[in-house]
């Protein structure tokens, strides 16, 4: 079995992958018609990531295989000591809950670890299915739409709507990811196309109302717009220069009022009662506006995280805060680094970020010692990755979103990888 394993862990893979829309459509029905949380969607990402294990474990074999299996059993035994701490300072009754958010955060780190091993073993995914991946989450947001069928964004006040998808966080991750790969295949194979991708793309995040896919587009497009320019001559790039000044000051003149973007803009400004920008730069105002109260979320949590014993400090005070009291909530922060720290507390963090820095940092060697730049579109993704993880959350932590990011920093760790290649050769 182990040899079969072997001989069809990239195909396993693959549909794993391709299935990923199907999924997180499955969970937005579970739980937005059934009101029901253990969805498909959770048991079969859980089955892969046993799965993943199995791999690490029994069937792929080579120089790295000794320090990965200590990492991953480092992990499991994390597992172990939280979850016997959670039934200490808490009790059975959350048990559950608390694994289950145990599983969706060390998600991620299981899964690059076992990215990783598969590349090693020169078995790689073929990076067009990513591409694929993005026209699906883009139709399924685009076409429910249209159709005035899909399912708000948000629950009360602002405005938009998600396609067939449970949360906008999560799809938004997933297109702000996925957007730099796309827009660099469609510029090198399809640039004819380059002008409706643009326009349907923003029309699919103006139609979310969610600020998150709309800076990753935005920054995606003006670091390309840069990247030619500087290869042009002068002439040429005082007529580009024009041209896109022209048409996106009358094209947004006209189309931003009109899209629920704005009008979530103008709702959250009234609802804070700003009527300036010097009100807006006040600290109360930038947490509300900018960060959705992530900021007060973070307060809250340091304060129920440095009156837990030592024993939380170090392993992580979970995902119920001040359980037993009258202050008990399940609220995150949404900033990815914060809610692993006080959740996972010094242990759980340091394990969490290891091996994850000690592939970033070798990806920083070698942009210095020979970058190659068929990977700008991965390194800006992984630009996002990090960035989004802080600001926005749900990126490392949701699994949805976290397979992206394992294959992203593989491919730019993968010396002899590069995404066009991947691209035209496989």
């Amino acid at each position: 079995m182990n040899k079969w394993l072997e001989k069809k862990i990239v195909l396993i893979v693959t549909v794993f992958l391709l299935i990923q829309p199907l999924l997180d459509i499955i969970t937005s029905i579970s739980i937005r018609t059934f009101n029901f949380n253990l969805t498909l969607g959770i048991i079969i990402r859980t089955c892969f990531m046993i799965y993943a294990l199995y791999n690490l474990w029994f069937v792929i074999k080579n120089k790295y295989t000794k320090i990965i299996n200590i990492y991953s059993f480092l992990i499991l035994l994390y597992m172990l000591l939280y979850s016997i701490n959670i039934v200490l300072t808490k009790d059975f009754h959350v048990l559950v809950y608390e694994i289950s958010g145990l599983i969706r955060t060390f998600y991620f780190p299981i899964i690059l670890i076992f990215i990783f091993q598969m590349y090693n073993e020169n078995k790689k995914i073929n990076q067009k299915y990513l591409i694929y991946l993005f026209f699906i989450y883009a139709g399924l947001i685009l076409i429910p739409n249209l159709l005035g069928l899909g399912y708000p964004t948000y629950s009360i006040t602002k405005k938009g709507n998600i396609g067939l998808f449970n949360t906008a966080n999560e799809v938004s991750g997933i297109l702000s990811l996925l957007f730099p790969l796309v827009l660099a295949y469609i510029l090198k194979n399809k640039w004819v196309l380059i002008i409706p991708f643009i326009l349907i793309c923003f029309y699919i995040t103006f139609s979310i109302g969610n600020k998150v896919p709309l800076i990753a587009f935005t920054i995606t497009i003006l670091f390309y717009i840069l990247y030619y320019l500087i290869k042009t001559s002068l002439k040429k790039k005082i007529i580009i220069i024009s041209s896109i000044l022209i048409i996106s000051y009358i094209s947004l003149s006209f189309i931003i009022p009109k899209t629920t973007f704005y009008k979530n803009i103008i709702i959250h400004l009234k609802f804070l009662k700003i009527d300036s920008v010097s009100e807006l730069l006040h600290i109360e105002n930038i947490d509300q506006f900018l960060f959705s109260r992530r900021i007060t979320f973070m307060n809250d949590t340091k304060h129920a995280y440095d009156k837990a014993n030592i024993s939380s400090k170090l392993l992580g005070i979970g995902y119920i805060k001040n359980y037993s009291t009258d202050l008990v909530n399940t609220k995150t922060i949404e900033m990815d680094y914060y809610d692993i720290y006080y959740s996972h507390g010094i242990i759980g963090f340091i394990l969490y970020f290891s091996f994850i820095i000690y592939l970033i940092i070798s990806i920083v060697r070698q942009l210095f010692n020979n970058f190659n730049p068929n990977k700008y579109p991965c390194l800006i993704s992984l630009i996002f990755i990090l960035l989004l993880s802080l600001f926005s959350g749900h990126i490392l932590t949701s699994p949805a979103v976290s397979i992206y990011c394992a294959i992203i920093i593989v491919i730019l760790y993968n010396k002899k990888e590069s995404y066009e290649n991947s691209s035209s050769n496989d």
